[in-house]
């Protein structure tokens, strides 16, 4: 075998490894943020609250467009979970995603909760994809 022959050889096995192992990294991203990106609506669906939750890196933008007045929220990831947490007071909110049925649990945090309650809303709402 010349040595042209051998060095084509060479740099098709090399680069036939490298294209394996490319693709098996990006098949699977592994970050857990990933899953909560999308449209979601409340379970059951009598009560229906409509959210969009886009991501930007670390940073998640949550936005209600069911309500005469879009509001939007930023959330960041900690553990696994998307949080809220409202510097001035006690008030925060997380957004826990549930693999095995693909639906995320809305929890209010610290004063959150009575707030929750006094709107006569349910705590620890489901969400499931639209």
């Amino acid at each position: 075998m010349n040595q042209s022959k051998l060095l084509y050889f060479v740099h098709t096995a090399v680069s036939g490894v490298l294209l394996v192992a490319l693709s098996a990294c990006g098949s699977d991203s592994g970050d857990p943020g990933d899953a909560y990106v999308g449209t979601w609506q409340t379970v059951p669906e009598l009560d229906t609250s409509i959210i969009t939750i886009a991501r930007d890196d670390d940073i998640f933008r949550f936005t209600r467009e069911d309500v005469d007045k879009p509001n939007s929220m930023i959330f960041h990831l900690e553990n696994g979970v998307l949080v809220f947490q409202n510097k001035n007071d006690d008030h925060g909110i997380t957004f826990t995603y549930l693999e095995e049925t693909d639906q995320m649990k809305f929890e209010p945090t610290g004063g959150a909760t009575e707030f929750i309650k006094s709107q006569n809303h349910e705590v620890g709402m489901l969400f499931e994809r639209r």
